[in-house]
């Protein structure tokens, strides 16, 4: 007779930035002579953005590294807050650290249901330190953060980003704790520290990978930490004691 388990909660997916963050183009770019200065506009962003910094770029200095006019920039772009967003959109999970393979998540949990929680946290753990090694995504994410630090409505998603990640974690914890297999802790305290943990190991493997341990001893040694935090202890082995009997 199968086992009577909880199912684990359908946590619901964080908004897609170009729902939450006001940006619309000008002008919707539908030939694909539009498309290709639309596509230059954001590469030659990227470029001076990483160069130079969010804050010292200016709309007629992307025009002019993308080869058109500033018009022409003003035609698709309201600002450069706006090519930000384009350059951003469509990694906005990866550049915020947020995924549904979150360590401990439920939905990982229902996924593998043979693989053990150890496994699991590792596997997770393993993809965001591979994301920190991502040196790209890295400068995209101070990017993010230079623009999010002066823009409240790009404040506010990374903290609805913050707040799903750490849902995420904390339902997994409720759901191990509801199966018996969490140690007793503050779930809702205990989330926000495993999300902390792992944000600010893939931030500090950017400015300190080559000081650092081998990429895989970071993931032992955090996966053990979460483990260890986290997970309730097997019971002892039941031992069979003789006992003697008298004729």
């Amino acid at each position: 007779m199968a086992e009577n388990r909880p199912a684990p909660p359908r946590l619901p997916a964080l908004p897609p930035l170009l729902e939450h963050v006001q940006v619309q183009l000008r002008r919707l770019p539908r030939q694909a002579r539009s498309r290709a200065k639309v596509a230059a506009l954001v590469a030659a962003a990227e470029r001076l953005f990483l160069e130079h910094g969010y804050d010292a770029v200016t709309a007629d200095a992307i025009a002019a590294a993308a080869g058109v006019s500033t018009g022409t920039f003003y035609s698709y772009f309201s600002d450069k807050r706006d090519v930000l967003i384009s350059l951003l959109a469509e990694r906005i999970d990866e550049v915020l650290g947020i995924a549904p393979d979150a360590p401990m998540s439920p939905q990982r949990w229902a996924a593998a249901p043979g693989r053990s929680p150890r496994d699991l946290i590792r596997q997770a753990v393993a993809r965001a330190v591979a994301r920190g090694g991502d040196l790209r995504l890295q400068q995209l994410r101070r990017i993010w953060y230079a623009a999010a630090r002066r823009d409240p409505e790009l404040a506010a998603y990374e903290r609805l980003a913050a707040e799903h990640a750490v849902a995420w974690i904390r339902e997994g914890l409720e759901h191990l704790a509801a199966l018996g297999q969490a140690q007793p802790v503050d779930a809702e305290a205990t989330a926000w520290i495993i999300w902390t943990l792992v944000d600010a190991l893939t931030l500090r493997l950017a400015f300190l990978g080559d000081v650092m341990p081998a990429p895989e001893r970071l993931v032992d040694a955090t996966t053990e930490l979460i483990y260890r935090a986290t997970i309730a202890p097997p019971p002892p082995p039941r031992q069979l004691v003789p006992v003697p009997i008298d004729y």
